[in-house]
């Protein structure tokens, strides 16, 4: 027998069973796996796909062998993996009964007292939105009971300018959901009930899909992860074969099963992760990240309690900082080898230099005149952060001085995005009206430009675009000249190094 050549050849490390067709063929191999794992001899952890119900809807399995697969060889496994409609005829529901997520909260629990260590009842047939998920994490009583992970660039803490091409709200965004039910959360798991989230993709390259999926599971087992970062490994590579997937003929096509065996430090872009360069860089931080564009700072010209003279004390810095900022895309220009690039460059230091009189004048709103401007000492925060940008460029390329001063483009758009989409108070803000900086590639008239309003002009079209356009010129280089993983380190510690720079700007201007 074919099975048994192969356990007496090789030592398993998992198995995995497909579609079993019938009662005799589950019964073959309930006989052998039971002779070769007797009783007090351990069994490599089972993956069972149940392959009942295909996701096209075909039923896959003689009636007959539901009830072996459940008495018998369900209580084996270390995992099952029915997808919406398996589940219900594990459980011997009517076909359309599990709908909601609370259902399938339910059938997870129904199915793991089947007597598998984890239950993963999968959810591409069920349409749930972002808005789902945070409804049903506050209805929990017990906040250690369910875990949610977002994955996939999906979520409440995912930058927003990842998704400038994405119209639709946060919560109405649609998701799939996995449930994973853990027997013993203690040992395998971070909760009894976890859940993974990430993008619905509109794609008819699905044929496969949980074969995928437990294949997967199976390999992440026999590597010696636990049940649930065997599933974050695996919901993970399925996705993304999925979303990789060549197009080829018609109806549901294959997925990029080969997708991870390339070697890439950045993805390929896809659907629901058009910017992997970007967004490789700020997931590689993603605290820093956070503390950055949900900065007090931040928080507070959004609630418009900032102290008067700590937003003079950042307008004096802010000053001497646009001086270095100039100096850098100068520097810029003389380092890059194209006329585009040079071109695009020198056009920002002259934004700069009339933004500069602009911030002249709105200082004076202020009651701080040009002579207090220029007599102002440069503070240790300050010069930390522009003479790094400086030794950046003048030790570098052209590339990591672009994500030197990338740090504050996407900074600045992404809190303005946030603050505008929360609906952040600007009436009777003092802060309403802030210039508007001509960071990397915008192309703000600012010589007809009034003082702007700071919450909608950063979060509004003009400066979106801006960033959009920032974006894509970083996407656009790391495509052409695809980083080494030394070299993507380098660029890595670079944009690291000068998001914490401007935390501790952002610190110093709360302390005048």
């Amino acid at each position: 027998m074919q099975i048994q050549c192969v356990l007496d050849d090789i030592p398993l490390q998992a198995i995995k069973t497909g579609m079993l067709a019938d009662a005799p063929t589950l019964q073959t191999i309930l006989q052998t796996l039971k002779a070769f794992y007797p009783e007090g001899k351990a069994m490599p952890p089972l993956v069972i796909d149940p392959v009942m119900v295909s996701t096209s809807g075909h039923s896959l399995l003689e009636s007959s062998a539901n009830a072996l697969i459940k008495e018998e060889l369900v209580p084996l496994a270390a995992m099952i993996t029915p997808n919406v409609p398996e589940a219900e005829l594990l459980l011997g529901l009517e076909r359309g009964s599990i709908t909601s997520l609370d259902t399938m909260l339910s059938a997870a629990e129904g199915i793991s007292k089947l007597g598998a260590r984890a239950t993963l009842v999968k959810g591409g047939h069920c349409k749930f939105s972002v808005g789902d998920v945070l409804a049903l994490a506050k209805t929990q009583q017990d906040p250690d009971s369910l875990y949610i992970r977002w994955d996939a660039g999906i979520g409440p803490d995912q930058p927003a300018i990842l998704h400038l091409d994405n119209t639709e709200a946060l919560e109405q965004q649609d998701v799939v959901v996995d449930v994973l039910y853990l027997r013993n959360p203690k040992e395998d798991g971070v909760a009894k009930i976890a859940l993974f989230v990430r993008p619905r993709l509109e794609t008819t390259s699905t044929h496969g899909t949980g074969c995928t999926l437990s294949a997967a599971l199976a390999c992440a087992f026999a590597q010696g992860l636990n049940p649930f970062d065997a599933t974050v490994q695996a919901t993970r590579y399925s996705h993304q074969a999925i979303a990789t997937a060549p197009r080829i003929g018609k109806g549901h096509g294959p997925l990029n099963h080969g997708h991870s065996i390339v070697a890439r430090i950045i993805p390929q872009p896809t659907p629901v992760n058009p910017y992997p360069f970007v967004s490789a860089l700020i997931n590689s931080c993603p605290g820093l990240w956070r503390d950055y564009v949900e900065h007090p700072f931040v928080t507070q010209i959004a609630a418009g309690t900032l102290p008067a003279e700590s937003f003079v004390h950042y307008l004096k810095q802010d000053y001497i900082y646009l001086k270095h900022y100039a100096r850098a895309h100068g520097l810029l220009a003389a380092k890059s080898v194209t006329f585009s690039g040079a071109g695009a460059a020198a056009t920002i230091v002259l934004h700069i230099v009339r933004e500069s009189q602009m911030h002249v004048d709105y200082c004076a709103k202020w009651g701080v005149t040009p002579k207090e401007l220029e007599s102002t000492p440069e503070l240790p925060a300050t010069a930390a952060y522009a003479r790094y940008i400086m030794d950046v460029g003048y030790q570098g390329d052209d590339f990591m001085l672009i994500i030197a001063v990338a740090s504050c483009l996407l900074g600045y758009a992404e809190v303005g995005k946030r603050l505008l989409a929360a609906g952040a108070n600007t009436e009777g803000n003092p802060y309403k009206r802030w210039e508007m900086r001509s960071l990397a590639n915008s192309r703000v008239d600012t010589d007809s430009c009034e003082p702007a309003r700071w919450i909608e002009d950063y979060g509004g079209v003009e400066f979106q675009e801006a960033t959009r356009r920032g974006i894509d010129l970083m996407e656009q280089r790391a495509a052409h000249d695809p980083p080494s993983t030394s070299r993507f380190a380098q660029l890595q510690d670079v944009w690291e190094r000068c998001v914490r720079l401007e935390i501790g700007f952002w610190d110093m201007g709360l302390k005048p």
